[in-house]
């Protein structure tokens, strides 16, 4: 006997689970050669101890500051004692930096770091640490190994890393219980876990570096801040060397409302360098007479192969400080020393004795791999941030600030790869890596772009220059090279104005806080007027008052624009397409306090208030909390700030002194850290941009550094802000991210307020890059966006694919992206929806026009797809799809989504390859409970694609409804399963062309899917492939859609199943309902078609919606057919889902599904029903009692009743 669980008709009770999912890890072919030096040996220990004033005891944090300042005064010569930050409450960090060298590092001296103390109750690994201080400066000059070690490196040792929580700790506290409900001083003040407050690997990069505590904060930016090349971080509590990765990622999960799965204990996790990290590990556990043994701290229960484990695997930890170091170059291990966290004093002798031996081996290992410098081929500059790639190992480092870079790598022959933006990357092949010192490979890189030349040509090719556009600056009145205090600025822009009053408009901005005027001067063909389509650019000097030269240029290139119009072609061409305004003093207040002759003093920097105006902007860090404080913006920021928010800016140059350098975005990074790279989405355009400037300026290019004031040098003459020094606050920043105006800051000379007489200098210095960094305003694109009523769309998104940083077009629909030459993807977005993606070339010649590219959207189509579709940018393309685009859609959909979707195959036979096709599969996989099977079939014939086109959308359509958690396509997706078909015969394709737009197409008979049936022929692989998929599935109900006409088509039914009839007209309807006009007749059916054969044989309630008159109407049309269907097809699948009844067939003695079985609803003339492989069965009824019986073979087995879709 069998029988059946209750029938669900409509949709079933939803039903949610979670599945946690697992990686595992196989190494294959893996051999790990172990590179350990000899035991140090020679000194005896008792001897070693003896010398050691930290052995005694533990001494409190002042006293052991006292005592470490005491050591270090005495060797001063190898020794320097310096703070890194400060603990949350207050406690300097102190580190200790012993090097040979007085003053200056020696070029690929690598730096080594030790931290001990980041739990501060683990205090056995600070008191090794300041132990090791003091015997590595009395055996200098003793030892022979300790003397290498310290010619040969800079070591920094930090012992406190969290003095705060050392403070409470208690001595003898082996477990770091604490006790009486005390702190236990593993945490820092605030009670956190230092080693689990890091940037992760895995985190999400903005959010992990919010709300750091202060000694964290103070680690990241020493590390960031060093080229540190190898660290170990001391802890106790354990008896191992764990290394990275200490984190795992998160779990697989679909992102359709599943929760992110924790770090997984007891899995490893290994890092691209995982048999390096190994054997770093292992110098260590060798040489330590206990660890090597690998029995951890809990006896049996705890074995750790050789003494070291991957963190990951020993216990993940989320926000470990090795895994952040392991990102900026440095490679760190965790060295649990000891399993009492803070042992009695009287152990210390003997824990030294453990783990000194270790510690020397593990440093020398900072000698391994390669080392090199990195420089400019042309200049001989340094290259800093190049990147070091290793082939085979996926992990880069990248060069420091000096163009040094080390790389440690097991022996073995290595292929090195360095690139660097604007530089030709460089390939080394079979680098031999041997045991003992690293082999140096120094790189030559060479500038890709042109202009750039060898010192000793420069002068030559800029004389050459010079001679060639010496007429492009020639003034029809002499310039006066004198400075103009603010009345000589106010007359002299009076002047101008009044003398080109056509070709000039002198306004004010706004006033100061000593109510001068922020003047700015426009020049323009038509002053006063925005033409659409003229891009507009600015110049700002004298931002800070004592830095002046900026400010003398720009009067003098208004001067040169306005006198140079209509007699110098250069200037005349670019006035006529380019609306320039010159802003000569933003902080007029600050320049009237400054003296001439300042080299590099403070004096006149801020403005009236005191406030640097260059740190008083909202930043994207510390939004409006400025050096004032909150939301205080000082009169000339907020003049500045409407000023250029207000207009459409497409590139701007603020113009300082003090340094020669030409400066780009990010000033700022999230890290807070001087001399980290802060790359903006438009890196390589901002480089580009800054390159043009210095490389026509004759000095700056040479990067050399200013013999008074800055001491940097500069590769190429440019520099990211961040990477040279952080400031918040800052107006070039601010411009990128709240505008569409990208600044760079031009330094544009060393002296910051220099004498009347070298006024000449810098103006010949930087007449030739500042018009042409002018010109630059028209590199890129340039166009308008239109609604499809040719009216102009202001503030529509003008995106770059690859570019995370978009533009906004202007009140006339206009817009400009400046873009470096390349190839792009370009397109505009309105209300959140791509659409109208055009590929543009834009090429090398920087005095061409813009690439003209205008885009004209549908508004209305926006809008239906906004309310209607969920804004689904694809949805909208107007092209009809190749079969392997459409898969590849498919592919998208699916590794997106894959709790709901899945891609299947069909092949002709089990077994056989021969795939036949591809099609959709959307069910929630999470759901068990019966469900009813529907399917939507793209068309039966290729040569109408029309169907695939919209099912593919609609596909789209539903997984976005699932993932938006709206409750109809929740509960459609949870209790159903629905295949989608796109296409049987892929025929046509676009490719082929034979008549995209053609409302007529002969259908051939003799290959028609629908004609080969309708004759019996069941050979064709296609005619297979459907029977196959009933077979399997045996759907409640399908739809076919095709072209041609519009009507229904159904199967051919008897007079007496009239309750089918009725069934089918309900499903039907809303295409019935469609209202579509069409003056070709739906087409006669064919007898025993496949509707009647999917009626007949599974009681499927299959039909045919023909819904377009055109049989392949033309692309352009695509979508407006999509926006009819849809409505349709939501109503078809609601109306299946209300009439489905669903259920199981089990066996009563509990083995399972009952197979073979077919089932009769007696209550209806239809042909019987059949039964799944796993018992399911899914059928469409009438609303109503109905009568169900079942028989196995010939012998009936069940029978039930059902009403309203539960069972009596």
């Amino acid at each position: 006997m069998c029988m059946c669980t209750p029938v669900h008709r409509g949709f079933g009770a939803p039903f949610a689970a979670v599945v946690m999912g697992a990686s595992g890890l196989l190494l294959l072919g893996a051999t790990l050669v172990l590179l350990v030096p000899a035991h140090v040996g020679a000194t005896s220990d008792v001897d070693v101890a003896a010398r050691l004033q930290f052995s005694r005891r533990y001494y409190p944090y002042n006293e052991t500051v006292e005592l470490l300042s005491n050591i270090v005064r005495n060797y001063s010569t190898l020794a320097k004692l310096y703070s890194i930050g400060k603990s949350t409450e207050k406690r300097d960090l102190w580190a200790v930096k012993l090097s040979t060298d007085r003053s200056v590092r020696p070029p690929l001296k690598p730096l080594l770091k030790l931290v001990g103390g980041i739990h501060g109750n683990e205090a056995l690994s600070s008191q090794l640490l300041l132990m090791l201080v003091e015997h590595l400066l009395d055996q200098f000059g003793k030892d022979n190994r300790v003397t290498r070690l310290l010619n040969q490196t800079e070591l920094h040792i930090l012992p406190m890393a969290n003095p705060d929580g050392r403070e409470i700790a208690r001595e003898g506290d082996c477990e770091g219980a604490g006790g009486d409900e005390r702190p236990t001083g593993r945490e820092n003040a605030k009670g956190v876990d230092l080693n689990q407050d890091f940037p992760g690997p895995f985190d999400n990069t903005e959010e992990a570096w919010l709300n750091k505590q202060s000694e964290t904060l103070a680690l990241m930016r020493w590390v960031v801040g060093n080229p540190f090349v190898l660290s170990a971080s001391l802890h106790t509590g354990g008896l191992v060397v764990a290394y990275p990765y200490d984190s795992s990622p998160p779990q697989p999960h679909n992102n359709i409302g599943a929760s992110r799965k924790p770090s997984v204990t007891g899995q490893k996790n290994p890092s691209p360098d995982d048999q390096l990290f190994q054997y770093l590990a292992q110098t260590y556990s060798k040489n330590h007479p206990r660890m090597l043994r690998g029995v951890g701290c809990d006896g049996e229960n705890e074995h750790f192969e050789n003494g070291i484990v991957n963190g990951a695997e020993w216990y993940a930890v989320k926000g470990g400080m090795a895994d952040f170091n392991y990102a900026f170059n440095c490679l760190e291990t965790t060295l649990e020393l000891s399993c009492c966290k803070y042992p009695n004093a009287s152990q210390l002798v003997a824990e030294w004795n453990d783990n000194w031996r270790s510690l020397i081996g593990y440093m020398e290992q900072v000698h391994m791999g390669i080392r090199g410098l990195i420089r400019n081929r042309a200049s001989m500059a340094p290259v800093k941030q190049a990147i070091v790639e290793v082939e085979g190992i996926a992990h880069n480092i990248t060069s420091s600030s000096r163009g040094e870079y080390w790389r440690l790598l097991l022996p073995g022959t290595y292929n090195i790869t360095v690139s660097s933006s604007g530089y030709k990357t460089l390939v080394r092949r079979n680098v031999q890596v041997r045991t003992g010192a690293a082999t140096t490979v120094d790189f030559m890189l060479e500038p890709q772009v042109a202009n750039t030349v060898p010192k000793e040509q420069w002068h030559e090719e800029s004389n050459k220059l010079i001679e060639a556009d010496a007429d492009d600056f020639r003034f029809s009145t002499p310039p006066e090279f004198q400075h103009h205090n603010y009345e000589a600025m106010t007359d002299f822009l009076r002047a101008l104005n009044k003398r080109f009053a056509n070709l000039t408009r002198l306004t004010s901005i706004g006033k100061t806080v000593e109510h001068r005027e922020m003047w700015v001067l426009e020049i323009s063909d038509q002053p006063g007027v925005h033409e659409p389509g003229e891009a507009e650019m600015k110049i700002v000097a004298n931002m800070h008052g004592n830095e002046v030269v900026g400010r003398e240029v720009s009067l003098l290139m208004a001067q040169l624009l306005c006198e140079g119009y209509d007699k110098i072609p250069r200037i005349t061409k670019l006035i006529n397409r380019t609306r320039i305004f010159i802003m000569p003093s933003m902080n007029p207040d600050g320049y009237e306090r400054s003296k001439e002759g300042d080299y590099e003093s403070l004096v006149g920097r801020p403005n009236a208030n005191h406030v640097d105006l260059n740190r008083n902007f909202p930043d994207q860090y510390l939004g409006n909390r400025t050096e004032s404080g909150t939301n205080k913006f000082e009169p000339e920021t907020l003049a500045m700030m409407k000023w250029i928010t207000s207009r459409p800016f497409v590139l701007s140059a603020n113009l300082h002194g003090g340094a020669l350098v030409a400066n780009y975005p990010f000033d700022g990074n999230i890290a807070k850290v001087d001399h980290m790279y802060s790359a903006t989405p438009d890196d390589d355009l901002f480089r580009m941009l800054a390159r043009t400037y210095s490389r026509l300026h004759p000095k700056m290019h040479m990067g050399e550094a200013c013999a008074k004031g800055f001491k940097d040098r500069f590769d190429e003459g440019i520099t990211n802000g961040a990477q040279w020094y952080i400031l918040y606050g800052g107006m070039q920043d601010f411009n990128y991210l709240h505008s569409n105006c990208f600044e760079l800051t031009i330094e544009m000379g060393c002296q910051k307020f220099p004498m009347a007489n070298q006024l000449e200098k810098f103006w010949d210095e930087n007449k030739r890059p500042l018009l042409t960094f002018i010109e630059m305003t028209h590199i890129g694109v340039a166009g308008f966006v239109r609604d499809e009523n040719g009216r102009p769309l202001a503030n529509a998104l003008i995106h770059v694919s690859g570019i995370k940083h978009d533009v906004r077009s202007a009140q006339d629909g206009d817009y400009w992206r400046l873009l470096k030459p390349d190839t792009y993807q370009i397109s505009t977005v309105v209300e959140g929806i791509h659409t109208g993606t055009q590929s543009v070339i834009v090429p090398e010649d920087i005095n061409a026009q813009p690439v003209s590219v205008d885009f004209r959207v549908n508004v209305r189509e926006i809008r239906w797809a906004k309310e209607n579709d969920f804004s689904i940018a694809p949805n909208m393309a107007k092209k009809y799809l190749t079969p392997e685009e459409l898969n590849n859609d498919m592919e998208l959909l699916h590794s997106e989504n894959q709790m709901i979707f899945n891609v299947k195959q069909a092949f002709d036979k089990d077994g056989d390859r021969n795939k036949i096709l591809e099609f959709m599969h959307i069910s929630n996989k999470m759901t068990s409970n019966a469900k009813s099977h529907i399917l939507l079939l793209g068309g039966l014939r290729g040569s109408q694609a029309v169907g695939r086109e919209v099912l593919m959308r609609f596909a789209r359509h539903l997984v976005e409804g699932y993932r938006k958690e709206m409750k109809w396509y929740r509960d459609l997706i949870d209790n159903a399963v629905i295949h989608i078909v796109p296409y049987i015969d892929a025929a046509w394709t676009p490719e082929s062309d034979d008549g995209a737009g053609r409302c007529d197409v002969a259908i051939d008979s003799a290959t028609d899917v629908n004609h080969l049936f309708s004759a019996g022929d069941r050979s064709d692989s296609r005619i297979r492939i459907l029977i196959k998929l009933f077979d399997s599935f045996g759907y409640a109900a399908a739809l076919n859609l095709e072209s041609g006409a519009v009507g229904i088509g159904l199967p051919s039914l008897n007079a007496s199943e009239t309750d089918t009839t009725e069934l089918f007209q309900r499903l039907v309807q809303p295409f019935v309902s469609a209202g579509v006009g069409c003056s070709r007749p739906t087409p006669d059916a064919l007898p025993d078609s496949f509707l009647d054969y999917a009626y007949q044989h599974y009681s499927t309630l299959m039909a045919t919606a023909f819904v377009e008159c055109c049989a392949r109407p033309p692309a352009s049309e695509l979508y407006t057919l999509y926006r009819r269907v849809q409505p349709t097809l939501v109503e078809f699948l609601s109306r299946a889902m209300a009439m489905s009844a669903t259920g199981f067939v089990l066996s009563e003695q509990g083995n399972g599904p009952v197979r073979n079985v077919q089932l009769t609803v007696t209550t209806s003339s239809r042909p019987n029903v059949p039964v799944l492989s796993d018992g399911a069965f899914s059928f469409l009824v009438p609303p109503g009692a109905l009568y169900i019986a079942g028989k196995l073979n010939v012998l009936p087995v069940i029978h039930s009743v059902v009403s309203s879709g539960r069972k009596k």
